[in-house]
């Protein structure tokens, strides 16, 4: 049986990119390519994308890939004592003033979702009146830069959005990507499926 060919876009750790190399037919670039720059013969023989979550996958390079029949995704997971939700509208301030205050003075607050999550003046104040203990934050709400009034407060650690950055995370990530790969083309359910209630919209004829 002739390897499956997979366009990987992004920067993969090493052990990801080996492995990836290990089991398919694997197609590499930096950036999501240009439509021009796939082969017409290529394009008609990719069967999957793996791509890093901030480089994704344009609707144009989905349409151009006939058999495409699933799109891995190089993404971050995070457990539930953290704040780890996604940012907008819909998700702003949901750690509200009574959140922070039902944490206590023993409580601590991390964050490594998007500033826009925690109402970021109620923490402050929470802080530095004792009402919460301390905060561990990797994202602000004035996102690249912390506010001046959390950099004062001695019971807080603030750090750029670094989250995942650590090697073992970011291989277990990539494995982990690759798992839902070779699950789907043996025929096994996704390990962690999106939308998995609805039918994909690139299922069709083959």
């Amino acid at each position: 049986m002739s390897a499956i060919d997979v366009l990987s876009i992004g920067t993969f750790p090493d052990a990801t990119n080996a492995e990836l190399a290990r089991r398919f037919a694997v197609h590499r670039y930096f950036q999501a390519p240009a439509l021009d720059m796939l082969a017409p013969e290529l394009k008609a023989h990719i069967r999957a994308i793996a791509t890093e979550a901030n480089r994704g996958a344009s609707r144009a390079l989905i349409e151009a890939l006939p058999k495409l029949e699933l799109i891995a995704v190089f993404g971050v997971g995070t457990d539930a004592v953290e704040v780890a939700c996604a940012g907008g509208p819909q998700t702003r301030h949901l750690v509200s003033a009574a959140v922070i205050e039902a944490l206590g003075p023993k409580g601590t607050l991390i964050n490594v979702a998007r500033g826009s999550v925690v109402d970021e003046a109620a923490l402050i104040a929470a802080l530095r009146d004792g009402r919460l203990g301390y905060a561990a934050l990797d994202v602000f709400d004035s996102a690249p830069n912390p506010s001046p009034d959390l950099l004062k407060l001695p019971n807080v650690i603030v750090q750029p959005h670094h989250g995942s950055a650590t090697v073992e995370t970011r291989t277990a990530i990539g494995q982990l990507m690759i798992d839902n790969l070779a699950a789907h083309f043996a025929g096994r359910p996704l390990l962690t499926p999106v939308l998995p209630h609805f039918p994909s919209p690139l299922a069709g004829e083959r």
